[in-house]
C-alpha cells in the first residue's frame, strides 16, 4: 500500500511532490487527503486484490463534492462489487474476446502485426515438436512461459489457503474435462477440504468455494442450470499446467498417463490420477500404492494394480468405466477406509451420504434392502429397480423397498432417482410418511397413472422429472407445489388426448418447464410468472378445432419472463396453411414479450399433413433443405460424463460415477 500511495502522490503533485519518499502509510494517507480535498481528480487504480485494500485506498482519496471519479480494475467479482455504489450497479464485466479479436491481439503482441507473422517458421516449429518427446523441458527450450507463470503465481498466492487446496485438486482431471459442480464439491467434501461454520452444510460451503474460484476466473463455467447456478466447469489448459506443476511439487497429486508421469516422491503418494493406455503405464506406478488415499482411474486396464494394493484408500473414482471386470470390484468391500457401494454389510456404513445407481435385481439379497434403510444419513440415492412381475419373491422385495424408503424419507433423503423398466405403482399410495426433505425427484421407465398422494405433499421439492399421464388434474396438483423451479413431464400414454389450461394461479416459482407427449397446452394471463425456459408440443389440427382458437399462439404472449422457447409442432392431419399460421402466431406472441425470445420451431410428421399434390411437392423441397445429412460414422462416449443441465444423478463419494 505504501508504494501505491507514493505513486499516486508523485503523479498528482508532480513538481510539488517533496515528501513521497516517506514510508509511513499514515503520513502518506494524510498528505494525499489534504492535497485532494479541494480538487477535482480522476484516478485509475489497477488490479486491486481485496476489499480491505480498496477500503484503505477509498479512505485516502478524499470524497469531495467536485465531481471526482475513480476507476478500479480487479479480477475478483466480489471486490468489484465492493468498489461500486451499493445503490448503483457500476460494475462492467469485460466480455471474452471474439475469435477475430483474439487473433488480432495475438499477432499484434507477438509479431507486431499479422503481416509480420512468420507462418512458415511456425509450421516448421510445429513439425519439429511432433518429433520431440512430450516433456515440459522440451517446450520451455523453445517457448518461454515465465511471464504467464508470474501472472498465475500472483493469482495463486493471493488465494486463501482453503481455495488453494481446492484449486490444486483440479489437477486430478485431464485437459478439457468437463467437471460437474456437485460432483466436484462432493469430492472436496470426501477429501476433507471443506470446513463448515455456524451450522452450515458442507455442500453449501463447498459450493461457495466453487463460486469463488469462478469469480476469480480460475475455472471457467460451461453450463448453467435452471436456477441460474453454474452446473459444470472446466480448467483452462494454461491454468491446468500451472496447478499440475504446483500440485506435483508439493506432493499433493501424482499423475500417470501414457504421455506424462509426474510425481514428487515414490515414498508417499496420497492422491493418484491414472489414465491407462498400455502396460508401460501400469508398470510405472507399482511402488506408489501403499499410501494412496484418493484414486482416479480414467481408463481401465486388465493389467491395472488390484485394489487390494490400495489399503489406505478413502476416495475411489472409476469415472464411468463400463469395461470393469466384476472381479476387480470384489475387494471393494474390504477397503474399510472407503465409503463404497454395495456388498453385504453396507448397513455398517452409518456415515454414508451418497449412493448412486444401485441395481436391485434377482442377485440382490433382501437383507441388503433392509440394511439400506438403516443408512439414516443418506441424502442422495439412485436406485435401478429390476424386480419384474414374474419374480417369485416380488411381494417380499416390494414390501422391503417400501419400508426402506419410509425410513430414509423420515431421515435426510434429499435427492432421489428411481429407474425401472416395470411399473412401480405399488409406491403410489404406500410411501408413508412422505419424504419431507426431498428436493429433487427423477423417475425413468415408470409411467405413473396419476400423481402419488405422498408426492403432492413435498413442500421442499424444487426439481421434478417424471413420466405421467398429463391431465388438467395433473397440472392443478403440480401447480400447487410451493418451491418447484424445474419441471419435466413425459406423457406418452395412448388414448384420448386432453387439452389442458395453465391458469394464472399455478406454478408461481417455476423457471424451466419441459413437457413431451400428446398434450396441448394453453397459458392464461398471469401463468408461470417466473418461467425462463419453455419446451412443449402443439398438435396443430386439435388446436385449430378446439374452442381455444381465440389464442392462436396458445397464450405464449402471457409468459412475461420467458427467454427461451422451443415448440415441437405435430403436423399430422393439418393443412400447410394451418401450420404456417400457427408458427406465425407463435412468433408474434413471442415478439410481444419483454425479452423477445426467438422461437425455435420444429415440425414433426410433415409427410402426414393434409395437402394437395402441389403443396406436397413444395413442402418436400423445403423439408429436404432442413434435413441434416446422415454422417458416415458415429462416435459414442461411454464414460457417462455428459453435462446437460437436466441431469440430476449426482456421483457419489462411495463409488464415484462419472464427471
Amino acid at each position: 500500500m505504501v508504494i501505491t500511495f507514493q505513486s499516486i502522490l508523485s503523479q498528482v503533485k508532480k513538481d510539488e511532490c517533496d515528501s513521497t519518499s516517506s514510508s509511513d502509510k499514515e503520513l502518506l494517507i494524510s498528505e494525499l487527503r489534504d492535497f485532494l480535498k479541494d480538487k477535482r481528480y480522476f484516478i485509475v487504480i489497477d488490479d486491486i486484490w481485496s476489499t480491505q485494500a480498496w477500503n484503505t485506498i477509498k479512505f485516502a482519496l478524499f470524497d469531495n463534492a467536485y465531481g471526482s471519479r475513480i476507476i478500479v480494475t480487479t479480477r475478483i467479482c466480489t471486490v468489484a462489487k465492493s468498489c461500486s455504489s451499493p445503490h448503483l450497479d457500476l460494475v462492467y464485466e469485460l466480455p471474452m474476446l471474439s475469435e477475430d479479436d483474439s487473433k488480432m491481439l495475438f499477432f499484434r503482441r507477438t509479431f507486431g502485426s499479422e503481416d509480420k507473422c512468420p507462418r512458415q517458421a511456425i509450421l516448421t516449429m510445429a513439425s519439429l515438436l511432433t518429433t520431440k518427446s512430450y516433456s515440459r523441458v522440451d517446450w520451455e527450450k523453445i517457448w518461454h512461459v515465465e511471464e504467464m507463470n508470474m501472472i498465475l503465481s500472483l493469482s495463486y498466492n493471493h488465494l486463501p489457503r482453503h481455495l488453494r487446496t481446492c484449486l490444486l485438486y483440479l489437477s486430478m482431471f485431464s485437459e478439457g474435462y468437463v467437471i460437474k459442480r456437485d460432483y466436484l464439491v462432493r469430492r472436496w467434501v470426501a477429501e476433507g477440504f471443506i470446513s463448515a461454520h455456524g451450522g452450515r452444510k458442507l455442500e453449501d460451503e463447498g459450493e461457495s468455494y466453487f463460486n469463488e474460484l469462478i469469480n476469480r476466473s480460475l475455472i471457467q463455467p460451461v453450463d448453467y442450470q435452471y436456477d441460474g447456478r453454474v452446473h459444470s466447469c472446466r480448467v483452462h489448459d494454461m491454468i491446468l499446467d500451472f496447478i499440475t506443476c504446483k500440485a506435483v511439487q508439493e506432493n499433493f497429486v501424482s499423475i500417470i498417463t501414457e504421455r506424462k508421469q509426474m510425481w514428487a516422491s515414490q515414498e508417499k503418494v496420497h492422491r493418484l490420477s491414472l489414465d491407462h493406455h498400455g502396460q508401460e503405464v501400469v508398470a510405472s506406478y507399482s511402488m506408489l500404492t501403499t499410501h494412496v488415499r484418493s484414486l482416479n482411474i480414467f481408463r481401465y486396464s486388465e493389467k491395472m494394480r488390484p485394489l487390494s494394493d490400495f489399503r489406505a484408500l478413502r476416495v475411489l473414482d472409476l469415472d464411468g468405466n463400463e469395461n470393469l471386470d466384476s472381479c476387480y470390484l470384489e475387494y471393494v468391500g474390504k477397503l474399510f477406509q472407503l465409503s463404497v457401494r454395495l456388498p453385504e454389510g453396507i448397513g455398517n456404513m452409518q456415515a454414508l451420504e451418497f449412493l448412486s445407481l444401485i441395481v436391485v435385481d434377482y442377485t440382490t439379497s433382501v437383507t441388503m434392502l433392509q440394511e439400506l434403510g438403516s443408512l439414516t444419513k443418506l441424502r442422495t440415492l439412485g436406485l435401478d429397480w429390476r424386480i419384474g412381475t414374474q419374480h417369485r419373491d416380488k411381494n417380499l422385495y416390494t414390501d422391503k423397498f417400501v419400508l426402506l424408503l419410509g425410513k430414509l424419507g423420515t431421515s435426510n433423503l434429499q435427492y432421489l432417482t428411481l429407474i425401472s423398466p416395470w411399473s412401480l405403482d405399488f409406491l403410489l399410495d404406500s410411501w408413508s410418511p412422505a419424504p419431507h426433505l426431498l428436493q429433487q425427484l427423477e423417475t425413468k421407465g415408470w409411467n405413473l397413472s396419476k400423481i402419488p398422494t405422498w408426492m403432492a405433499s413435498l413442500s421442499n421439492l424444487t426439481y421434478l422429472d417424471i413420466e405421467v399421464k398429463v391431465t388438467q388434474e395433473t397440472l392443478q396438483i403440480l401447480g400447487d407445489f410451493p418451491s418447484l423451479l424445474f419441471l419435466k413431464l413425459h406423457s406418452n400414454i395412448a388414448g384420448p388426448r386432453e387439452s389442458c389450461i395453465v391458469s394464472g394461479s399455478r406454478f408461481q416459482c417455476l423457471k424451466k418447464f419441459n413437457i413431451f407427449g400428446w398434450t396441448n397446452l394453453m397459458f392464461e394471463e398471469g401463468a408461470m410468472p417466473m418461467l425462463d425456459t419453455l419446451e412443449f408440443q402443439i398438435i396443430v389440427h386439435e388446436t385449430q378445432n378446439s374452442s381455444r382458437i381465440g389464442h392462436p399462439d396458445c397464450g405464449i404472449h402471457y409468459l412475461s419472463a420467458l427467454r427461451k422457447l422451443i415448440v415441437n409442432i405435430h403436423c399430422q392431419g393439418a393443412r400447410i396453411e394451418e401450420v404456417e399460421a400457427l408458427e406465425a402466431a407463435i412468433r408474434i406472441g413471442a415478439s410481444m414479450l419483454p425479452n423477445h425470445p426467438k422461437p425455435d420451431l420444429h415440425r414433426f410428421q410433415v409427410a402426414e399433413m393434409v395437402m394437395d399434390d402441389g403443396e406436397r411437392e413444395k413442402e418436400g423441397h423445403e423439408e429436404d433443405k432442413r434435413q441434416v445429412p446422415t454422417p458416415a460414422w458415429f462416435f459414442f462416449n461411454s464414460s457417462g460424463s455428459g453435462h446437460g443441465e437436466e441431469t440430476t444423478l449426482s456421483p457419489c463419494l462411495d463409488l464415484l460415477h462419472g464427471g
